[in-house]
Order: C-alpha cells, then sequence, then structure tokens
C-alpha cells in the first residue's frame, strides 16, 4: 500500500531528517586549519563527502565554513612545506604533487611561442 502526501498530517515534514548540525561548521574548520582535507571533514561530521557537498549548497554557514577551512588547510601546507625546507628527509615530491593535487597548484608558466612551419621544400632551399 502506498501512502499519499494527502494522508499524513499537517505539519508533517516527508523524507529523512537532516544530520546537520551547526556545530559542524567547527568541527570542519577545526579538521581542515591542521591540514585536513574536505573529505576528512566529511568523517568527521559522520557523513560521507556527498552529504558534505549538498549541506555545502543548502547550509550558507557550512558553506563559509568549507571555504575558511580550504584556506587555512592550505596555509598550514604551505608553512609545513617553508618549514621543511631545509629538511633533507622532508618529501618535496609527495609535497609538491599533494599541493598540485589538492589545491590545484600548476607549476606551468604561460609563455608565448612564435612557431614557424616550413615545407621540406623551403628547408632545401635553405641549405643550398
Amino acid at each position: 500500500m502506498t501512502t499519499n502526501k494527502k494522508d499524513k498530517p499537517d505539519g508533517y515534514v516527508f523524507g529523512r531528517p537532516t544530520a546537520y548540525r551547526p556545530e559542524f561548521c567547527q568541527t570542519v574548520i577545526d579538521i581542515m586549519k591542521e591540514g585536513g582535507s574536505r573529505k576528512s571533514a566529511a568523517v568527521a561530521c559522520g557523513v560521507t563527502h556527498e552529504t558534505l557537498i549538498e549541506w555545502e549548497k543548502k547550509y550558507l554557514d557550512f558553506s563559509e565554513a568549507l571555504r575558511v577551512g580550504l584556506s587555512l588547510s592550505e596555509e598550514w601546507w604551505e608553512t609545513h612545506g617553508r618549514k621543511n625546507l631545509h629538511n633533507k628527509d622532508f618529501n618535496t615530491k609527495l609535497w609538491d604533487i599533494n599541493m598540485q593535487n589538492r589545491f590545484k597548484w600548476s607549476r606551468r608558466e604561460q609563455t608565448d611561442a612564435i612557431v614557424t612551419i616550413k615545407s621540406h621544400e623551403d628547408m632545401l632551399k635553405e641549405l643550398k
């Protein structure tokens, strides 16, 4: 037997209640200020990364906490890298890959290049 929305009393909210709590904003910031990721923050809140994304869309305060957390996380990793520049045991390659993947860092520099393509005939003429 299927239930119809009309069968429910006034004020009844359909669907599963959200697990979101405003205190999760501080949880996210606390995890990320120690270099944690968005997925680490989701685990700390007891939800999946997909739920974290939904909360980010739905709750403005949570969205802001994630933005602040991301900045704090990137700053933590930058500081960690700076402090270990002269540490021969520090894995700079792993740190670099982490920064590129997690924070979209790029080592590419934009350069302008002028390329001239010549035909075989033109190249042979220059040789003569």
